[in-house]
């Protein structure tokens, strides 16, 4: 259904240390394609108010102790306002005083089916991309990526095609894309939202 390209446009590495060391630069192009199509999918299909679409791209190049989202665990109130309202304003507040290296954000897809594309900028202390994008309407569901590592061997990856599946925050009750607002409380856990599970009608 969406599938995540990262492509190495260019390393910036010293002669005297190996790829991936603290004093490196890489910039990669970072391509969302979304193939969410009413023929693909015609199980309740939004086509208005609002119709299928994808919000903007947010996420971050950072070292291995930050993390936007996990499986298994509760999500924080910015994710939540995020994948609910398409509203970042608090989850950036939340990363104001965490280290990481580069902002990452990618324009909106305003249909089902296409696809955006932005930069990434990792170095050797940050190597990890984490981001998230909104399935709009929905209740509060995503897509993302978490804390992906493009230097997992001592060496800038050349190229990394992921296929990633929709993902249910836990903020929200809510079982159709079009369902009103129904508040998890407590807050539920993220999980992977799959043809079997959670039953939805």
């Amino acid at each position: 259904m969406m599938e995540i390209f990262l492509l190495l446009l260019f390393p910036l590495v010293t002669q005297v240390h190996p790829s991936c060391s603290p004093d490196t630069l890489a910039v990669y192009k970072m391509v969302l394609e979304t193939h969410w199509s009413e023929k693909m999918f015609p199980k309740q299909y939004p086509q208005w108010r609002p119709p299928a679409q994808w919000s903007k791209t947010i996420g971050y190049s950072h070292p291995g102790s930050m993390s936007l989202f996990s499986t298994g665990s509760a999500v924080s109130d910015g994710v939540r306002m995020f994948v609910e309202k398409g509203d970042s304003d608090m989850l950036e507040k939340e990363t104001a005083g965490i280290s990481f290296l580069d902002t990452v954000i990618a324009p909106p897809i305003q249909q089902g089916e296409g696809r955006t594309e932005t930069l990434v900028f990792v170095d050797g202390n940050n190597t990890k991309v984490s981001c998230l994008t909104a399935i709009v309407p929905s209740p509060d569901w995503f897509i993302g990526l978490d804390s992906v590592d493009l230097c997992p061997a001592g060496e800038w990856l050349d190229t990394l095609q992921l296929e990633v599946s929709p993902m249910d925050a836990g903020t929200d009750n809510g079982l159709t894309f079009t369902s009103p607002n129904w508040a998890s409380d407590p807050r539920a856990e993220v999980f992977a939202i799959t043809n079997t599970f959670p039953a939805h009608p």
